[in-house]
C-alpha cells in the first residue's frame, strides 16, 4: 500500500514510522496495546491483593468504579495515537489517489504529501499541553479538598493508573484535534489544485468525501469511548464538554475538505450554465465548449434545454444518499457505546449480587 510505504520513509513523522514498523495493521496494533495494558492492569490488581478486598467489600459495585475508569482510560490511550495514524495515512492515500487530477508540479505535490503530519512548532505541542492542562484541571475540580489528587503515595493503585494515563490522553487529544483540522485544510487546498471538474461524473472526487467521513469517524470514535464515563457518577460536565469539542471538530473535519470541492463544482456549474444559455441563443463557440457538443447526431434546442436542467440539478456538495446514511450511523456510535456499556455494567452488577 502506497501510504504504508510512505509511512516507512525516513522523513515520515515518527508516529507513522513506528506503526508502519509493526507487522500488522494500525488497528491491530492499537488493539494489542490496549490488551497488553489491560493484562498488566489486571495482573497488578491480582498481585496487590485487590481481588481479595473486592470479595470482602460491602459494596463491590462501588469498589469497581476506579477499575472501570482505568479500563476506559486504557481504551482511550490506545485509541488516540491509532486514530492519529489512520488520519495521516488516510490523507496521504487520498492525495496519491487525487494526483492525476491535480495541476500541481511534481515538486509542489511532493511538498503537499510530505507535509502530512509535519507541523510547525509550537502549535501542535501547545494543543497537546492544553489537553494535559484540561485533564489536570478537571482532576483537581473533581477531587474534594484538601486531598491532593497527585500525591501518588496516598492514592490507590487504580487511581495511580488514572493519574499516569490522564496526561497522556490529554496530550494525544490535543494533537489529534490539531491534526484533524490541519489535514482537513490540506485537502481543502488540494481541491483548489484540481485540473478540471467533469460535472457529468463526480466520482473522481470521491477521495475527498471518503476522507472527510473518515475524519468525522475518528473524532466520533473518541467521543464514543468518552461516553462510557457517563456510566460513572461525576463525569457529566466533563463528558459534555468533550463531546462538544469532538462533535465540533468532527463537523469541521467533514466540511473543510469538501468546501473547496463545492467551490470548484459551483464554479464549473456556473460556467457550464453560462455556455449552455449562450448556445441556446445561437452562440456556436459557446456550444463547442459544452459537454454535449460532440454528439454525432447534433445538438438541438430541446437537447440544450434538457442539458440545462440536468446541470442545474447537479449537487454542489459531493454528498449522496449513502454518504448521508453513513454519517447518520457515525453520529449514533457514541450513543451505542454508552448503551452497550450500560448493558455490560448491569451484567457485572448482576454477577456480583
Amino acid at each position: 500500500m502506497a501510504s504504508a510505504r510512505l509511512a516507512r520513509e525516513r522523513g515520515a513523522p515518527w508516529t507513522l514510522r513506528l506503526y508502519a514498523a509493526a507487522p500488522f495493521e494500525p488497528a491491530q496494533l492499537g488493539a494489542a496495546v490496549a490488551a497488553v495494558l489491560l493484562v498488566v492492569f489486571l495482573g497488578s490488581q491480582y498481585a496487590l491483593g485487590r481481588y481479595e478486598l473486592l470479595r470482602h467489600a460491602e459494596d463491590p459495585s462501588a469498589m469497581l468504579r476506579d477499575p472501570r475508569i482505568a479500563g476506559i482510560l486504557i481504551l482511550l490511550a490506545a485509541y488516540l495515537p491509532t486514530a492519529y495514524v489512520y488520519l495521516l495515512r488516510g490523507v496521504r492515500s487520498a492525495l496519491l489517489e487525487l494526483r492525476p487530477q491535480l495541476k500541481s508540479s511534481k515538486a509542489e505535490f511532493a511538498a503537499l504529501v510530505d507535509g502530512v503530519g509535519r507541523y510547525d512548532w509550537p502549535a501542535p505541542s501547545l494543543l497537546g499541553l492544553l489537553g494535559i492542562g484540561v485533564v489536570v484541571l478537571s482532576t483537581y475540580q473533581n477531587t474534594p479538598s484538601p486531598i491532593d489528587p497527585y500525591a501518588l503515595a496516598q492514592l490507590s493503585p487504580e487511581v495511580i493508573w488514572h493519574r499516569v494515563l490522564g496526561p497522556f490522553i490529554g496530550w494525544w487529544s490535543g494533537r489529534l484535534v490539531y491534526a484533524v483540522l490541519l489535514e482537513s485544510r490540506r485537502l481543502n487546498h488540494a481541491a483548489a489544485q484540481l485540473e478540471s471538474i467533469d460535472l457529468l461524473d463526480l466520482r473522481p472526487l470521491a477521495p475527498f468525501m471518503r476522507q472527510a467521513l473518515t475524519n468525522a469517524l475518528l473524532c466520533l470514535g473518541a467521543a464514543s469511548i468518552l461516553s462510557l464515563f457517563l456510566l460513572e457518577g461525576g463525569f457529566f460536565d466533563l463528558v459534555t464538554g468533550a463531546w462538544l469539542v469532538m462533535t465540533t471538530v468532527a463537523a469541521a473535519s467533514l466540511l473543510l475538505p469538501l468546501r473547496g470541492v463545492r467551490q470548484r463544482v459551483r464554479t464549473a456549474k456556473s460556467l457550464e450554465l453560462e455556455r449552455v444559455r449562450k448556445a441556446m441563443r445561437g452562440d456556436e463557440s459557446a456550444l463547442r465548449k459544452t459537454a454535449i457538443a460532440g454528439r454525432p447526431e447534433g445538438v438541438s434546442l430541446a437537447d440544450l434545454v434538457a442539458y440545462e436542467k440536468r446541470v442545474e440539478g447537479i449537487r454542489e456538495w459531493p454528498f449522496d444518499g449513502s454518504n448521508l446514511a453513513r454519517l447518520a450511523i457515525y453520529m449514533l456510535i457514541p450513543l451505542g457505546s454508552w448503551a452497550g456499556g450500560a448493558l455490560v455494567e448491569r451484567g457485572i452488577d448482576a454477577l456480583l449480587d
